[in-house]
């Protein structure tokens, strides 16, 4: 990161969810209309720009047929974790949460898509202090009101813990929460992930989480080419965020059981392309048996 910006993976996947959100057909997979004003980019050509840039970055490295596929996949992945943490906030209203936490939030947008609905809900968005700062000129300069109810935990790991972060922000462990866990723990080594895990099994009975994972090389399933996400890696390592932890679906069991929680559910592409697509499987990019997302409860 830069003093000052957001962490460059969260400025790609704002620009790839107002991306979709601009261009996908409908139905699509996530409407996302504030996305585009946490960007950085002032108007929708601008974002087609960018976006292309991207495209053109990892063709470099492979070939503009494969690149847009690549990128595709990825802008849908992208959009599907965030819809799936949506749907089940909002179940997670429907029993009558008190308290959302967006962890490593980024650029994330459902503070203000969801204001409405989060009255009397106390959101809590937790990352670094540079990308937050960014955040609220973006949204300052957009015209976006911060919700009453939202508070900034800023929280630097390289001096800090998600206890201590928690602990000064005043966040209360026994009420029922809803948490977002995007775009993060493939950045952590496996101990930051399991000391993580244990802070989070302390909050009440019944609160619950989404989260998204990078399977290992060895159980990727066929559609995917060895290459594509070897230059994945290349490229947010070259970013200053390289990918730390990759991790299958019997690791995660062992670790949210030990951890102490309840119960794992695993979504497949078939699943979510049922669930969210109502079936029409040329709507998802993502291989048929891929599974990179999950929904805990405690």
């Amino acid at each position: 990161m830069q003093q000052g910006e957001p962490s460059q993976t969260a400025k790609m996947t704002a620009v790839m969810r107002a991306y979709h959100n601009a261009y996908a057909p409908n139905p699509k997979i996530l409407e996302d209309d504030v996305a585009l004003s946490l960007t950085g980019l002032g108007s929708q050509d601008a974002l087609a720009e960018h976006y292309n840039g991207v495209v053109d970055l990892f063709a470099a490295l492979s070939n503009k047929e494969t690149a847009d596929l690549f990128v595709r996949r990825t802008m849908d992945f992208v959009c599907m974790r965030s819809r799936l943490f949506e749907e089940q906030l909002k179940t997670a209203l429907a029993d009558g949460i008190e308290q959302v936490i967006v962890l490593g939030a980024g650029l994330d947008t459902t503070a203000y898509k969801f204001a409405d609905q989060l009255q009397g809900v106390t959101i809590y968005e937790i990352d670094h202090p540079d990308t937050q700062q960014w955040k609220r000129n973006a949204l300052e300069n957009s015209g976006i009101a911060i919700p009453d109810n939202l508070q900034f935990i800023g929280i630097d790991f390289e001096t800090q813990t998600l206890t201590d972060a928690l602990d000064q922000a005043g966040v209360n462990r026994d009420l029922l929460t809803m948490m977002s866990w995007l775009g993060v723990v493939m950045y952590l080594t496996d101990d930051g992930i399991r000391s993580s895990l244990s802070v989070l099994s302390e909050f009440a009975k019944g609160s619950r989480m989404v989260m998204d994972f990078v399977m290992p090389d060895y159980e990727q399933v066929e559609g995917y080419e060895p290459d594509d996400l070897t230059n994945l890696y290349k490229v947010v390592a070259e970013m200053g965020e390289p990918m730390l932890s990759k991790l299958g679906i019997e690791d995660w069991k062992e670790r949210f059981a030990t951890a102490g929680f309840a119960e794992v559910t695993f979504y497949s592409t078939e699943m979510l392309i049922e669930q969210f697509m109502g079936g029409e499987a040329g709507l998802y990019a993502i291989p048929a048996g891929t599974t990179t997302l999950l929904s805990a409860r405690i």
